[in-house]
């Protein structure tokens, strides 16, 4: 009497293969390994034609900023960033948003670029990068919003945006020390705008310095500038 080791169907007359399968059980087996091959065929071949369409949009975006580098149109090449950034394509676009952003200043618009930081920002966070990379990600948003905040002379936000930009950064070299040198390098003219004295800069810099510099406390050394400020009586929101 033959017995299916998987249903447990037995007979006289039943028939099992040398692994003890009944012909239903073969064919239920053979089934799902079919069904589980056409997904993986399925899966490869959506991802090759992600991959394949993602290599077009960026020649799409190379031969837009060729042209534009050879004297081309801007507000052509933002055209063509922007049409294809905004599209549901799954593949790395987080340089070619700060491309974008850099545009958008170019062509002297800050909304557009306030905008594409914004959506540069929900692409890096829903795209499933590491977390280090979205750190570093954070750090070069943070140096895009610092510069469009110091042009429209929103000191605050500037000057919080470049204290989190060099926390940031300082967290991600060997030894995580704040680097003094080039914050006051890069801050000097938002500190003449400001018209800040050196002493004044010390204070803020030694306040930064005593936060416990790691990658996750960007926004507390950037919560320093409001009471230093108060401190000085400078005004928060005062562009003067």
């Amino acid at each position: 009497m033959g017995v299916c080791k998987k249903c447990g169907k037995r007979g006289l007359f039943l028939s099992v293969d040398s692994r003890g399968l009944c012909s239903d059980c073969i064919r239920k087996e053979e089934s799902i390994k079919r069904k589980s091959q056409e997904r993986i065929n399925n899966a490869i071949e959506r991802t090759k034609k992600a991959r394949d369409e993602g290599d077009r949009e960026i020649k799409l975006l190379n031969d837009a900023r060729a042209k534009l580098d050879a004297g081309g149109d801007l507000d052509e090449c933002i055209k063509v960033y922007s049409e294809i950034l905004s599209r549901n394509t799954r593949w790395n676009k987080f340089n070619f948003w700060l491309s974008l952003i850099a545009l958008y200043q170019k062509a002297g618009n800050y909304d557009k670029a306030w905008e594409s930081i914004q959506r540069a920002n929900a692409f890096s966070m829903s795209y499933g990068f590491p977390v280090e990379t979205m750190l570093f990600h954070d750090m070069k948003l943070e140096h895009e919003a610092y510069k469009i905040s110091k042009h429209e002379k929103r000191y605050y936000d500037a000057l919080r945006s470049l204290i989190e930009y060099h926390v940031l950064k300082s967290g991600m070299q060997i030894g995580n020390s704040f680097n003094y040198e080039a914050f006051w390098k890069e801050g000097q003219s938002l500190f003449k705008m400001m018209k800040l004295t050196s002493d004044q800069i010390d204070d803020l810099t030694n306040q930064v310095c005593c936060v416990e510099l790691s990658l996750n406390v960007a926004n507390d050394a950037g919560d320093l500038v409001k009471p230093w400020m108060e401190k000085h009586k400078l005004g928060i929101f005062s562009n003067s």
